[in-house]
């Protein structure tokens, strides 16, 4: 029997795929940071620019960090230069010729005028100087750095006066409160009196004391001070006062006593807390001995340097001085029955270049 073609049996069977291994679902994994883990660390390798800009502001962290430390270093090293240089000083040669307040302010002008005009300034004909600078002064009579240590003087001074103050109890306020009142009514009744429209010789003196305490600071010395002249002008015109009604007559008697009371007070304040008191206000006076130095020194290298350039000179001088001697001349002719010359005043003595 011959075999049929196409028998089931013998048709062959199609193959079986060959079964797949299961796909992995999970994400990628991302390539590992080449530096050091941070919050700012991304996934991505640094490039080479990435590096060399990260390498550069690492860089500048550090100098920022030398820098800081090397300007830490040099202003302590220029605080204990200035102290050892004030402490060789006697603080007995110690004179104020102006108030502190008004030697603190002086002293930001004069520094600010040394980087201002150190400098000489080029521009004239044929390449000649235009102006002088203080660095013609030369360096061995004038250091660059005198602007920057009379800064630092400043700061110093300011620090040990509130040492200073900080060290003394406050005074008692009725009794300074009540001397105000009695400066207050003389000063009102005096110059109500002495204003007849006449500039004689009342009121040249009401205009001395007047101009002697303008600029005081607020303390208990200072306001004696102030109730003495204004109770000593008083009782040399008590009876033009007692023809002023509203004029209590008892104030002139009284302003002695609450001298006597105020300066007695900040005595005895003082001797209570005497050894820390006065080695507070003994460096202050030594620090302000040194500050008035460098401050005379700027001033009369200017008036050397700038001596063609008056209106430069002006800049560095006293404004205080120039009032107080502007009121001179005007009590002065007030005296002598003139009257005061108005020209600028173009003096330029310095009152702290002899501290004595």
């Amino acid at each position: 029997m011959s075999e049929r073609v196409g028998s089931p049996q013998d048709t062959p069977h199609p193959p079986q795929d060959t079964p797949h291994p299961p796909q992995d679902t999970r994400p990628p994994t991302p390539p590992s940071c080449s530096h050091p883990p941070s919050p700012r660390c991304n996934t991505t390798p640094l490039t080479t620019d990435s590096a060399h800009a990260a390498d550069r502001l690492a860089r500048r962290k550090r100098l920022i960090v030398t820098t800081s430390s090397s300007n830490s270093n040099a202003a302590k090293n220029l605080v204990a230069k200035l102290v050892a240089e004030a402490s060789a000083l006697d603080p007995r040669a110690f004179a104020m010729p102006v108030p502190l307040h008004v030697l603190l302010g002086e002293a930001v002008d004069v520094a600010r005028f040394v980087e201002h005009y150190w400098k000489r300034e080029a521009g004239g004909k044929n390449g000649a100087v235009a102006r002088p600078g203080l660095e013609d002064a030369g360096s061995k009579h004038l250091a660059r750095s005198i602007g920057t240590e009379i800064l630092q003087l400043q700061a110093l001074v300011q620090q040990a006066q509130t040492a200073y103050l900080l060290a003394v109890p406050p005074p008692d306020d009725q009794v300074v409160q009540r001397a105000s009142f009695v400066v207050d009514e003389l000063s009102a009744a005096l110059e109500w009196v002495f204003d007849d429209g006449v500039d004689d010789e009342r009121a040249a003196k009401l205009q001395a004391v007047v101009d002697a305490h303008r600029d005081e600071p607020d303390s208990e010395d200072a306001l004696a001070s102030e109730l003495a002249d204004y109770g000593a002008l008083a009782a040399e015109y008590a009876d033009e006062l007692g023809e002023v009604g509203g004029f209590d007559h008892d104030l002139i008697a009284e302003a002695p006593k609450l001298v006597a009371a105020l300066r007695e007070r900040s005595a005895g304040r003082i001797a209570g807390h005497a050894d820390e008191g006065a080695r507070q206000l003994e460096r202050r006076n030594r620090l302000t001995m040194l500050l008035m130095a460098k401050i005379s020194r700027v001033r009369a290298a200017a008036r050397y340097v700038f001596r063609e350039h008056d209106d430069i000179v002006r800049q560095v001088t006293s404004a205080y001085e120039r009032r107080r001697r502007s009121a001179a001349r005007r009590r002065a002719a007030a005296n002598a029955g003139s009257t005061p010359t108005t020209a600028t005043d173009t003096t330029t003595t310095d009152p702290a270049a002899t501290p004595s």
